[in-house]
């Protein structure tokens, strides 16, 4: 039996997935955006 190597597997996942990840922090940023916007109109 080898060894996994872990670290090497999420590394490899992170760089496979890097641009998903970066898609999801432009969602967020434009939903926590439209709250702020979303806010001030109601108020």
């Amino acid at each position: 039996m080898s060894k996994i190597n872990y670290t090497q597997i999420s590394t490899a996942w992170l760089i496979k997935n890097l641009p998903f990840l970066v898609f999801l922090a432009f969602l967020a940023a434009i939903y926590i955006a439209n709250v702020h916007y979303a806010e001030g109109k109601v108020r």
